[in-house]
């Protein structure tokens, strides 16, 4: 039994694709792609009929590059967050503060044991006398 298509309009960047109707109705879930049509033609309709309420929607345009293994991709690429990237010194910036933070917590537990006469987890772990 063949497969139905569908077709599927990202407004982000105009591209418009041809995809399985279960992949056109995971790909409309996302922000930014409207559908599923059941043509080319009526991506083209929808899109002159909302264009004036609508000026950032780019126009339709058929990327034969995006076919469905790549609308695949792009669609991953709209539910994708922009994450930073942490660089070495950024991972070794944030080990050292770490450090910094245990040692902290070290010192302060030997400072109150020490204080207060009282015996806790870190003064016995150190051994005080």
């Amino acid at each position: 039994m063949p497969e139905t298509i569908a077709w599927v309009y990202n407004t982000y960047d105009g591209t418009i694709v041809p995809l399985p109707t279960a992949a056109a109705v995971i790909a409309v879930k996302t922000l930014n792609w409207k559908g599923p049509f059941k043509t080319e033609q009526a991506v083209r309709d929808f899109y002159e009929k909302n264009k004036a309420a609508n000026p950032s929607w780019k126009a339709p345009t058929k990327d034969p590059t995006k076919v469905a293994g790549n609308t695949a991709d792009a669609i991953k690429d709209d539910l994708t967050p922009d994450l930073p990237s942490l660089s070495n010194a950024d991972i070794q910036s944030w080990l050292l503060r770490i450090g910094e933070i245990l040692l902290g917590i070290v010192l302060l537990g030997v400072g109150v044991a020490k204080l207060t006469g009282t015996p806790n987890v870190v003064s016995k772990a150190v051994r005080m006398k």
